[in-house]
């Protein structure tokens, strides 16, 4: 694979791909659910044989029609607790999730490999220009996010009435408690992001630095996993970094040019 790799240079190759058994030549494919590819196409192209299978899950999505089945999920719902979380004076949006680098990897990596700890030594946070320029930051500053409105289950509860999972409801019968959490991060000053919303990795580069102390600990009552991408917090600059500087680990350059 390796060898195939540098023989196709550095444009690359959009995958899934067909190995061309005759010829000994990579195809790629526009996408993976190609619903107008078919057995006869494989052949012609010398490939359908060896490992390569056409079935089903190659021309179409894995349900019963072959469509995606996208769910609507009823906005009365979630709307309470949006209504309740919405950032409240100076308060940001703070959400989090992955990086390309260390995207599905392994979360200890962060510090095992030299290229992962020289590319990211610190937890970060993307926030948009105008507000960081309300707040005197710039890339490259550390930056301490916190909150004291963080909610969370205080106990396990049984719902009787149709309205007992409601986040207001469980407010009122004293089922969600209010905890604090704060995170120190190194300021990335993008368009990338919204106004008003920040994003951050949700471990912490090897320094402690869990952005996931910051977001919300309750369940969402339709899908029974845990809201832990809806945070708010207050940001301010409580320093500058050494990377602000030295331009040998962290980049500041936007992540959403390709």
């Amino acid at each position: 694979m390796h060898e195939k790799l540098r023989e196709m240079g550095t444009e690359g190759i959009q995958g899934p791909t067909f190995y061309n058994y005759a010829t000994g030549e990579l195809h790629g494919s526009v996408r993976l659910h190609d619903t107008t590819l078919t057995e006869a196409d494989l052949q012609r192209r010398g490939e359908y044989v060896g490992a390569n299978m056409l079935n089903k899950k190659t021309t179409h999505f894995n349900s019963q029609s072959g469509k995606v089945n996208i769910q609507k999920h009823p906005w009365n719902l979630f709307s309470d607790y949006w209504a309740w979380m919405s950032p409240k004076d100076d308060e940001l949006w703070h959400t989090n999730g992955r990086i390309n680098e260390v995207w599905q990897s392994g979360f200890d990596d962060l510090e095992r490999r030299p290229y992962i700890a020289q590319r990211w030594p610190e937890n970060f946070v993307e926030m948009h220009p105008d507000d960081a320029r309300m707040r005197g930051i710039e890339s490259g500053d550390w930056v301490l996010m916190y909150s004291d409105r963080v909610p969370y289950h205080s106990h396990t509860i049984k719902g009787v009435g149709g309205n007992d999972f409601q986040f207001s409801e469980l407010m009122k019968n004293g089922h969600i408690k209010l905890g604090k959490g704060a995170a120190k991060a190194v300021a990335i000053v993008t368009p990338a992001v919204k106004k008003g919303v920040m994003y951050s990795y949700f471990l912490s580069p090897g320094k402690g630095q869990a952005s996931n102390s910051l977001q919300g600990r309750v369940v969402d009552n339709i899908s029974g996993n845990y809201n832990y991408k809806m945070g708010v917090a207050r940001v301010k600059k409580v320093g500058e970094s050494k990377y602000k500087k030295e331009f040998v680990h962290m980049s500041f350059a936007p992540r959403n040019i390709v």
